[in-house]
């Protein structure tokens, strides 16, 4: 229930582990990792994997499969990335965005919302993308 599938942990912990490397790479941050991370990044790390592990179980894990047996998956990932980057929208209003940044941000908490439903699809299991959006979002925070 709510996107934990027990039998299908393994080989969505493999996906995950392979999500967060292609993430380390691609923002180019593996030297960085590798020099130290900051004590207080250091501390952050569970702070944010509470906040991913209750966003993901919620919008991947109880909301797109519900929407999905009401309204199918092709209608079910855009609604629920909408209801996603709408949950975005006080954290995003809060950094004192201007209305180009809220935008953007508005923009890729969608498209990051559709990529993760349609992942948490093909795995079956929201590990994935909590594990991608944990890195993710850590990583932003590393200067």
């Amino acid at each position: 229930s709510a996107g934990w599938n027990r039998k299908l942990t393994g080989s969505a912990l493999r996906a995950g582990l392979v999500l967060i490397l292609l993430t380390i790479i691609l923002r180019g941050r593996v030297f960085t990792l590798l020099e130290g991370v900051p004590t207080e990044t250091g501390r952050a790390l569970p702070l944010v994997a509470g906040i991913c592990l209750a966003e993901e179980s919620i919008f991947r894990g109880y909301i797109q499969p519900r929407l999905k047996g009401m309204l199918g998956l092709w209608v079910s990932l855009p609604v629920t990335a909408v209801l996603f980057a709408l949950w975005q929208l006080p954290r995003l209003l809060a950094a004192g965005s201007t209305a180009d940044a809220l935008a953007l941000g508005l923009g890729l908490a969608l498209g990051q919302g559709l990529v993760l439903g349609w992942v948490q699809e093909k795995t079956g299991h929201v590990l994935v993308p909590f594990l991608y959006r944990t890195t993710s979002e850590w990583l932003s925070l590393l200067s």
